[in-house]
């Protein structure tokens, strides 16, 4: 095989190339020694020249430490993510990507995250090229693909997946046989059967019944010979009907058949070439071109075109622009075409599980029940609309109901944080308005954010600084306080302020506070928040129904 290496100069590469010889196969390396940059190779057409007449692709470049030349992003993942796209491309099926342990969901560090993000794109683009295969079925009924298996650390996998025309496989006639079953065609009446877990055999249920009748094609047949049909006649009509017509006069005496044959090739050109020349004594006139119109060709191609979109969209508002369509009407459409889509993506879904997941288990851990099998699921759920449930969900909080954060995450397709992960944070309100609450998270926001002596000095700041936010906070929740605390004298603010007084550095304050609340007497406020509490519990209860 000829086979296209990159890194072949570093300690993994050499040792590929010596066994890859030894085994017959012909390497072409690509590195550095080859004077290849894979700064200038960022595009899959940039890698297109280097592909002819490859069979196998291994990427083992790689670099322990970035230099100003050689970048991680670069060398690991933009220019291999380019590499395997120019495979696709060129249909080369068997590339192979030497990754690095540590390159999975614990990743953390540039290096291995840029393994990562390569091996990410040959993944997708293997099952983006088999889903895409699978979906010729929805005009052929089925859709077959042969894999391939080979052992890869001890464990059989499919490596590779083939997709094979239709036409290779018939359906048995024999009686006692499933009518629906797919075979090889072999030169017998039956067929041959597929031998198990070498096939990805698609079959999608666009309607009920024999399977030859399943496919949209079959459908789709009638509309596509009509509309060819019009624009066939359209096409000669336009042709007849849209120029005037010519006619040639000759003098009746004239016996040269050849002058006859240059005014017949005159009359004839003329209509495209717009120029010609014929014998003396003869002539040709333009006649006024013949009436007809155009509109039945017109309507039978939209016919044909509408019929087309119903059976593969159940709708023509999202493929056309409609007479009399409207907005909602078009929206009524598209919520259609999600119902196709979902309906397609089940299907796929459950033959990949089928016939991909379970034979893959079954091949390395043993036959078990198709029940225990894990599902896969493609995702074709739409996220909702985040101003609405950013309106609703509070409401809907605040009347009681006890909603999961990881529902309002699915809905959204906000994926959950884990605890490692920084997460927004709210922006601190700002002081002095009147909101109480607000104006006292402010405050710990700024606080926990500023230096201690900073934290110091603005607490120290006088009541009409202008830079004194949060002296305003204070004296927003003292104005909030109640009557009766408010006639009192408070010792809470006493004993804060004699702590400032007495403190020279913040943490000194927060000695000093600690040490006068301790020894403070908390009877009266004790009191207050006592009959307070028991007060807002009974305005609860007579607002809420009686419920506690």
């Amino acid at each position: 095989m000829n086979v296209l290496l990159t890194g072949a100069s570093g300690f993994i590469g050499r040792h590929l190339t010596a066994a890859l010889h030894a085994a017959g196969h012909t390497v072409r390396p690509a590195g550095r020694d080859q004077g290849m940059d894979f700064r200038a190779l960022l595009s899959p057409q940039d890698w297109h020249p280097h592909l002819a007449g490859i069979e196998v692709v291994i990427n083992a470049a790689g670099i322990i430490g970035e230099t100003a030349r050689q970048h991680f992003a670069t060398v690991h993942h933009r220019a291999p993510a380019a590499l395997f796209r120019a495979c696709a491309d060129v249909g080369i099926r068997r590339v192979i990507q030497i990754s690095a342990l540590g390159a999975d969901g614990t990743a953390f560090s540039p290096f291995h995250l840029s393994k990562r993000a390569a091996d990410e794109v040959l993944q997708g683009l293997e099952m983006e090229d088999i889903l895409f295969d699978m979906t010729d079925a929805v005009g052929h009924g089925f859709s077959p693909i042969e894999l391939g298996w080979d052992t890869i650390e001890k464990a059989r996998l499919p490596v590779t997946a083939t997709f094979r025309p239709q036409g290779w496989f018939r359906t048995p006639i024999s009686p006692g046989l499933d009518r629906n079953e797919l075979r090889l065609r072999d030169n017998s009446a039956d067929g041959e059967s597929l031998w198990p877990f070498g096939w990805i055999m698609h079959t999608h249920r666009s309607r009920s019944g024999y399977i030859a009748r399943t496919g949209l094609f079959r459908v789709l047949a009638w509309p596509w010979l009509f509309k060819n049909f019009a624009v066939r006649d359209l096409a000669e009509f336009l042709e007849i009907y849209g120029l005037p017509l010519r006619l040639g006069t000759y003098n009746p005496n004239t016996s040269d058949d050849k002058a006859r044959a240059t005014l017949l090739r005159a009359v004839i050109g003329i209509g495209h070439d717009a120029a010609a020349i014929v014998p003396e004594g003869m002539k040709i006139e333009f006649k006024e071109a013949a009436k007809g119109e155009s509109t039945p060709f017109d309507s039978m191609i939209g016919l044909m075109e509408r019929s087309t979109s119903k059976a593969v969209l159940g709708g023509t508002l999202t493929s056309g622009e409609g007479e009399h369509g409207t907005q909602a009407l078009g929206k009524v459409h598209n919520e259609l075409r999600h119902d196709l889509k979902k309906s397609d993506a089940r299907q796929l879904a459950t033959t990949l599980t089928r016939q991909l997941v379970y034979p893959i288990l079954a091949v390395n851990r043993g036959r078990t029940s198709l029940h225990r099998c894990p599902r896969l699921v493609l995702d074709t759920q739409q996220p909702e609309d985040i101003k609405l449930l950013s309106d609703s969900l509070p409401k809907l909080v605040n009347m009681g109901m006890r909603i999961k954060t990881d529902w309002a995450h699915s809905k959204l397709k906000i994926p959950m944080a884990e605890e490692k992960d920084p997460i927004l944070q709210p922006i601190a309100p700002s002081f002095g308005n009147g909101d109480d609450t607000s104006a006292l998270a402010g405050l710990a926001a700024m606080v926990r954010r500023q230096s201690a002596p900073a934290q110091l000095a603005r607490l120290k700041a006088a009541p009409g600084d202008p830079t004194n936010t949060a002296a305003d906070a204070i004296d927003s929740l003292v104005d909030a306080m109640l009557d009766e605390w408010q006639g009192k004298p408070d010792p809470v603010q006493k004993a804060i302020q004699e702590a400032l007084d007495s403190s020279t550095s913040f943490e000194d304050f927060q000695v000093a506070v600690e040490q006068r609340l301790a020894a403070m007497d908390a009877t009266a406020l004790a009191d207050l928040l006592s009959r307070g509490t028991l007060a807002a519990r009974l305005w609860g209860n007579l607002t809420n129904g009686g419920r506690t």
